[in-house]
């Protein structure tokens, strides 16, 4: 894990912004904020390429993340509410990423737990929130595949406009 030094994150909305990746050529930035509530703590931040199932171990998703994993800790436990707001480059997303369907995750020492969903921001880096994180650890953003079941259907190439046009016939 490449970790970055400590930063000393206040109450009140003030921002801390770490600029960190894994490598020269990655960029992925984490912004820090504490919220009305929180006890000024020092943080620290680590970026791991990859995201596997056990956090660290275990089979490796290949599609639907962006392929980092953040890993955050405080130097006094307990205290923390924050808003975090991770950042990532396009060469970071595996395929099957959607930005407009992603959340963060956040592994909670059996397995990752979700977050709500909504688009991220669209500009780069492109970036995802999550607020209200009382709990610090290991986080990562995902995306939710759109999967229909069906009865069975039709699908309509339409190359001169760069569509398909897909027609089902929905389970009731």
């Amino acid at each position: 894990i490449d970790r970055i030094g400590i930063r000393r994150v206040p109450a009140g909305g003030t921002n801390r912004s770490v600029p960190i990746g894994t490598s020269g050529s990655s960029y992925s930035p984490l912004i820090i904020t504490g919220q009305a509530g929180h006890t000024t703590d020092d943080l620290s931040v680590g970026l791991a390429p990859n995201v596997y199932l056990n956090s660290f171990s275990g089979d490796r998703y290949t599609s639907d993340v962006v392929d980092r994993t953040w890993t955050i800790d405080e130097g006094n436990p307990g205290g923390s509410l924050l808003t975090l707001t991770f950042g990532w480059t396009p060469q970071e997303e595996t395929p099957g990423f959607d930005r407009v369907r992603s959340y963060v995750i956040r592994h909670s020492g059996g397995n990752w737990i979700s977050g709500p969903v909504s688009a991220s921001c669209n500009v780069i880096p492109y970036t995802q929130m999550v607020t209200d994180v009382s709990t610090l650890g290991r986080f990562a953003v995902r995306s939710e595949s759109l999967v229909v079941r069906t009865n069975g259907g039709n699908v309509y190439p339409n190359p001169a406009r760069n569509e398909i046009q897909v027609v089902v016939n929905m389970l009731e």
